[in-house]
């Protein structure tokens, strides 16, 4: 069966085996970061809304868990902001409820955090890996792209207020663009910032695959290591092929990830389980059939599936 809402399970980099859970509609966001391995987002939204009925996710979900798979986290993440979810902790504590035995993580822009928030339907989730990539307003808005009334203070409010609810475990994640928010003051604001969210421990990362403008790059990883001694607590992420858990059904899995995010022969040959060549096979079918484009980088030459038309961004509330 199809999964609509559900994808992987992936071997993260930081999160073990990880099933992704995804549950707005592609590139549905209230950020527009230039560096978004998703492209630029089509859909902007200031409020979270019920994108989906909860019953339809859970019972996706229900159909994989009741297997019994073996997992680290589920994680909510995706091609979207999942708090835009309005459904989130709802689903998230009928995971918790049915299986206790799975930790629930989040991956989130921690925007809606700053519009007098919830967090007690947050309480479920073990992990939170908010972003904070600039602590200047002009930064900002430069590398993040905010929609309106969104700023760098209001986030930063939000992320501390969130400390402050949330006892679960929180990852600070920064992502560095190379000459906009990797200055040696930049980082010290960053550092500072870091300091009032309190967060367990600070990820700092940068691009390891096509972003939504070309013109944004990573730093040289002689500059990351820096800024890992300017900022406490601060450890780089480094690129790690993820793993698909193997399933016959490989070019179902390919379609299903590339719809999602960028990736190269090379990583899906290890998600799959399966030999490179046929993996290259699987995506020149998936090429000669329009489905799937590609796009040579420095960093290799990264597939992608082709979206329908992109519609013409404007603010929803």
């Amino acid at each position: 069966m199809k999964k609509k809402f559900l994808f992987g399970p992936v071997k993260s980099r930081r999160l073990g085996i990880s099933l992704g859970v995804d549950c707005v509609p592609a590139k549905s966001c209230n950020l527009n970061c230039v560096y978004c391995e998703c492209g630029a987002a089509d859909n902007f939204f200031l409020q979270a809304q019920m994108f989906f009925p909860v019953s339809d996710i859970e019972k996706e979900l229900a159909d994989y868990l009741d297997q019994k798979p073996m997992l680290d986290y589920i994680t909510f993440s995706g091609a979207g902001e999942p708090l835009l979810y309005a459904g989130l902790g709802e689903l998230a504590g009928l995971i918790k409820k049915k299986y206790p035995e799975y930790k629930i993580a989040l991956l989130t822009n921690g925007v809606l955090f700053s519009f007098n928030y919830n967090f007690s339907s947050l309480s479920v989730f073990d992990l939170i890996i908010p972003s904070f990539d600039a602590a200047s307003e002009d930064v900002f808005r430069i590398v993040n792209r905010p929609g309106p009334g969104i700023t760098a203070q209001a986030l930063l409010d939000g992320l501390i207020a969130l400390r402050k609810n949330f006892t679960g475990k929180i990852w600070l994640e920064i992502f560095f663009i190379k000459g906009i928010n990797d200055s040696n003051d930049e980082v010290k604001k960053l550092a500072a910032a870091a300091e009032k969210i309190n967060p367990e421990k600070v990820q700092i990362n940068s691009l390891d695959r096509p972003g939504a403008e070309k013109w944004a790059v990573p730093p040289a990883l002689e500059r990351l290591q820096e800024i890992n001694h300017i900022i406490p607590r601060s450890e780089i992420i480094t690129r790690q092929a993820g793993a698909f858990l193997k399933n016959p059904e490989i070019k179902k899995n390919i379609a299903d990830f590339l719809s999602r995010r960028p990736v190269t022969a090379a990583d899906l040959s290890v998600l799959s389980g399966q030999e490179k060549h046929t993996v290259q096979k699987q995506l020149d079918e998936l090429q000669a059939q329009g489905r799937i484009k590609s796009s040579k980088t420095t960093a290799g030459i990264f597939y992608i599936s082709i979206n329908n038309k992109n519609k013409q961004q404007s603010w929803n509330s």
